[in-house]
């Protein structure tokens, strides 16, 4: 009856009020986010500078405040003000899924951007870690021949030395 919806009423009141907290004071860096009072960012996410390489979110399009859901003055005490309040709660709600695509869509891009930025570093690292092979191995191999050829040196002498005594001792 009339007493259930005065609690009812009660409670969507205070939601509201919540609705109005987390837009007010919902914030990064100090500007506010979601009460349309907000600043443009941009982020670099390239190597290089210009537009193909910055993300933006423009804080001051969402504007989640109550007033501008539309939502400020209902009212469910009442059977009419219940049956008018869906229309606007229907309304508000897809304002807010808006919002929230926005905001999905460019998370979405910088967690691309920071996978494509975790592989290049990877594929960077890995490129200099073959360069840095590279360059041990053509130091390393001129070396190498030098011992090769030092330590070939005595056992050729060893086998002409074994040669001529065979052929001393097959004239013999």
């Amino acid at each position: 009856g009339s007493e259930e919806r005065k609690f009812v009423n009660t409670e969507v009141q205070e939601l509201k009020a919540e609705l109005n907290r987390i837009a007010n004071t919902t914030e990064f860096a100090g500007t506010k986010l979601l009460n349309g009072e907000g600043k443009l960012f941009e982020f670099q996410v390239g190597v290089k500078g210009g537009e193909d390489n910055r993300i933006s979110y423009d804080a001051s399009k969402n504007d989640a405040r109550i007033s501008a859901l539309g939502i400020g003055s209902i009212k469910v005490e009442e059977k009419t003000g219940a049956r008018d309040a869906l229309d606007v709660i229907d309304s508000a709600i897809t304002k807010i899924g808006s919002m929230r695509a926005g905001m999905g869509a460019i998370q979405s891009r910088m967690s691309s951007t920071i996978n494509n930025i975790l592989t290049y570093r990877e594929n960077i690292s890995s490129a200099r870690s073959r360069i840095a092979d590279a360059d041990i191995a053509a130091d390393v191999r001129p070396r190498s021949l030098q011992g090769d050829q030092r330590s070939a040196r005595p056992s050729l002498r060893r086998r002409r030395a074994c040669g001529s005594r065979r052929a001393h001792e097959g004239r013999a």
